[in-house]
């Protein structure tokens, strides 16, 4: 039986894993209008207003605009097929690689709908079970599509 906390922070995992999903079915279905990721701040970051309207005030009057997310598929450390460990972040940080996947619309595609899959399928419920351990997960890209990705 879970405590009332853990009951809690089930429900809140279980919020930003439907919130997540929402969000990368949008991004997947606009995936011809650019890369996307969940935020803007400092008239930068990776959100896409074509792809969420939302994002156009980050961008033009930088201010933070934020979609809650579990982890972003644009993590290199979450791409990377050549490394296999992964620590579950959600804050946006230097491992970003989603400049690459402005010009590789085909592997960007391909990601979310892995990324996608991984979701809905309970690739990352363990980040509500383990909080905070590292443990293994399949990257988003094959060795070739990563090679190619850095080309």
């Amino acid at each position: 039986m879970f405590t009332h906390d853990e009951e809690q922070s089930k429900k809140n995992f279980e919020l930003r894993k439907e919130q997540t999903i929402e969000a990368v079915r949008k991004m997947l279905e606009n995936n011809e209008k650019g890369a996307c990721g969940f935020m803007t701040c400092d008239y930068g970051g990776c959100g896409n207003p074509d792809i969420f309207p939302k994002y156009e005030d980050g961008l033009k009057k930088g201010i933070l605009v934020y979609t809650p997310h579990l982890c972003c598929m644009y993590d290199w450390r979450i791409l990377n097929p050549y490394q296999r460990e992964y620590l579950m972040l959600s804050e946006c940080n230097s491992n970003c690689a989603i400049c690459h996947f402005k010009r590789h619309p085909e592997l960007r595609e391909k990601v979310l709908e892995r990324f996608l899959h991984h979701l809905e399928g309970g690739l990352y419920d363990k980040l509500w079970i383990e909080k905070g351990n590292k443990w293994n997960l399949l990257p988003l890209l094959t060795r070739e599509e990563f090679e190619t990705l850095l080309k």
